[in-house]
């Protein structure tokens, strides 16, 4: 299920310049996110958000923040909080052309939810080829076969696009086996991995969790803000064009 917050205000992205933030957001629960959020979203043109909670907190926030349209892919309604909706959100100054999501087929054990990814594109000014982007939280307290099998859905969902791909968010590669499952399949599907000069990103076991890939559009400028607390994770900005 999709749930639309706002409308866009723009028909096409500028693609001389596409400014985007990535971030799971831990659902609000820390002091803080909320003034981070307002300033880490300031100027982006795609937001690519997890772990969003459409409670009386972060929903509202989202609902007066209509510089943006938001897409929110729910991965369960919580039956202990008056069903609000957990799950990505994917969020724009423009319009998508196209936009649909992906549950895993797996469950997280103990809790038994599924995790989400939301794929949407996006026109460009002044070209006929569209910009994929693809936001995924992939599934996390499971094995290496059960994460890739997630992994191999949504590589499915990118292969057939012909332009430019971003593809981003928290990827729960907290294992070595995990990680190399995903450069596998980045590699596969043509795309090049976004670096950072000081990578700030979240780890576990050493291994990062948050990552941005890319694929026709050079990399203007790249940034893990890693003095922001109102999270669990820290989050990536990070600044593109199109390529010729």
């Amino acid at each position: 299920m999709l749930i639309q917050i706002n409308e866009p205000h723009h028909e096409r992205l500028d693609p001389e310049q596409i400014n985007i933030l990535v971030w799971n957001m831990q659902k609000g629960t820390r002091d803080g996110w909320e003034h981070d959020y307002q300033l880490l979203s300031e100027g982006k043109d795609i937001l690519l958000l997890q772990e969003v909670l459409l409670d009386e907190n972060m929903g509202d926030v989202l609902d007066e923040h209509d510089d943006y349209s938001y897409h929110v892919a729910a991965s369960f309604r919580d039956s202990w909080e008056n069903h609000i909706v957990s799950g990505v959100a994917t969020a724009s100054i423009a319009r998508p052309v196209a936009s649909s999501y992906l549950r895993s087929f797996y469950r997280e054990p103990v809790i038994a939810t599924p995790k989400m990814a939301i794929v949407a594109e996006y026109s460009l000014t002044g070209t006929d080829r569209t910009l994929l982007t693809a936001n995924i939280h992939a599934i996390n307290f499971v094995s290496k076969e059960k994460h890739q099998h997630m992994l191999s859905e949504l590589e499915h969902l990118l292969s057939g696009h012909d332009g430019p791909v971003i593809l981003a968010g928290d990827f729960n590669t907290w294992t070595g086996e995990k990680t190399r499952s995903l450069k596998q399949m980045v590699q596969r599907l043509g795309l090049s991995e976004v670096s950072f000069s000081e990578d700030e990103r979240t780890r576990m076991f050493g291994n990062a969790l948050d990552w941005v890939f890319v694929k026709a559009l050079s990399v203007e400028f790249s940034l893990v803000h890693g003095s922001i607390n109102g999270s669990d994770h820290k989050p990536m900005e990070v600044a593109f064009s199109l390529s010729d």
